[in-house]
Order: C-alpha cells, then sequence, then structure tokens
C-alpha cells in the first residue's frame, strides 16, 4: 500500500472506567474509626498494589494528618452579647471558608459569585480576631475572639475520611498503563 488516510477515534468509555481514568476503589473501616490505623493499612496495600508489575501509579489522596483550625464557638457567651450564633457562622464560613452571594449572567455566560478572605488573612488561628459581627443589643461591632476559641490541630481531611454512615474511608486509585 502506498497512501492512505487515518482516522484515530477514541476508545468507546467502560462504564464506570471511562476512557482515561484509570480504575478507583475504596478501603471503608468497618469497626475501628481511627484515621491513623486506616491510614496505615491503605499505605500498606497501596504498596502492595504498586508491586504488581500491571498496575502503574498507584496512589491515595488520603493523609490522616492534615494540618487544621479547630474552632470552638461559645454559644451561650454569644447569646449573652447579642450576637446571634447564626451570625457567628456565616462570619466563620465567609472568612476561613467560602460562602455562595449568587449568579450573575454576563455575555452570555453565568459567573458564580462567592465570598472569601485573602489566604494571608485566615491562615492562623489568631486571625479571628480580626473578624468583627455586630452585636443585635448594643451595636457593637465585636471580634469573634471574644465567643471564639480556636487552636491548631491535625487529623484526615473530611472530604476522604467520612461517609454518610460515619465510617471513615479512603479511595486508593490507579491511572491507566
Amino acid at each position: 500500500m502506498t497512501e492512505g488516510l487515518v482516522f484515530a477515534f477514541n476508545p468507546t468509555p467502560i462504564r464506570g472506567l471511562g476512557t482515561a481514568g484509570g480504575t478507583e476503589m475504596f478501603v471503608q473501616a468497618r469497626a475501628d474509626t481511627d484515621a491513623k490505623k486506616l491510614a496505615g493499612v491503605v499505605q500498606q496495600f497501596v504498596g502492595d498494589l504498586r508491586k504488581q508489575s500491571d498496575l502503574t501509579a498507584v496512589n491515595t489522596f488520603f493523609r490522616a494528618s492534615v494540618p487544621q483550625i479547630f474552632v470552638e464557638v461559645d454559644r451561650e457567651k454569644a447569646l449573652a452579647l447579642g450576637v446571634p450564633v447564626s451570625d457567628v457562622f456565616d462570619a466563620l464560613q465567609s472568612t476561613m471558608g467560602a460562602l455562595y452571594v449568587n449568579d450573575f449572567n454576563k455575555s452570555g455566560r453565568t459567573f458564580r459569585v462567592q465570598i472569601q478572605a485573602e489566604s494571608q488573612f485566615r491562615a492562623r488561628p489568631e486571625d479571628l480576631g480580626n473578624v468583627y459581627v455586630r452585636s443585635s443589643t448594643s451595636g457593637q461591632m465585636l471580634p469573634l475572639g471574644v465567643c471564639c476559641g480556636s487552636s491548631l490541630s491535625s487529623g484526615p481531611t473530611r472530604s476522604t475520611a467520612s461517609t454518610a454512615s460515619s465510617r471513615r474511608r479512603c479511595s486508593p486509585r490507579r491511572s491507566r498503563a
């Protein structure tokens, strides 16, 4: 054959696997929910999977000791100061997390509006002292630090470590060879 015409096609996707995603599985702790023990089991399992010659790029995103800031709200003190507890949580979410505001359309596209403090203003527990809420009784702006305590801790990420049934789980993944 001296000449020809060639077309390249993506392979047909396999339900549950797709065409490029590899595989995913879940390891679930049914009895003991200690994240560090689960991390040890998962690391051993991933290590065993990596020894298989037909598997490549085996990995897990589960980490048992991710740095976290633990915030405890003193609800009685907040109410005594005239600060609704919902305002405390709204202020925490909009500065330390992200708060959905609305959507708007421009040039035929829809944009989502969220508010969030810049990372340098929400990195340390003492940054809570720079966030203010209004007292409904006195009208004064009060720092969150007067009704919230915070401390540094570590633990698994919430998105990879729990399910609706309160069992810890994680998902080792592998890419296609």
